[in-house]
């Protein structure tokens, strides 16, 4: 309800406002969620992989 009415008060008193996107900008988003998603993603995947699976059993 709130979201819904601040959205049309923004809409309604920024009608002027233009929204411009670069591709640079597009590209830049893209390789920054890229780095986060293989940081968080991968590097962590990577280093469960090479415990032992005995010893990380045993630690849970």
């Amino acid at each position: 309800g709130l979201a819904l009415l601040l959205g049309a008060l923004i809409g309604h008193f920024s009608s002027n406002f233009q929204v411009v996107f670069s591709t640079a900008s597009i590209i830049a988003a893209f390789a920054c969620s890229t780095l986060i998603g293989v940081a968080f993603g991968f590097l962590p995947a990577r280093n469960a992989a090479q415990l032992d699976p005995v010893e990380a059993l045993a630690r849970e």
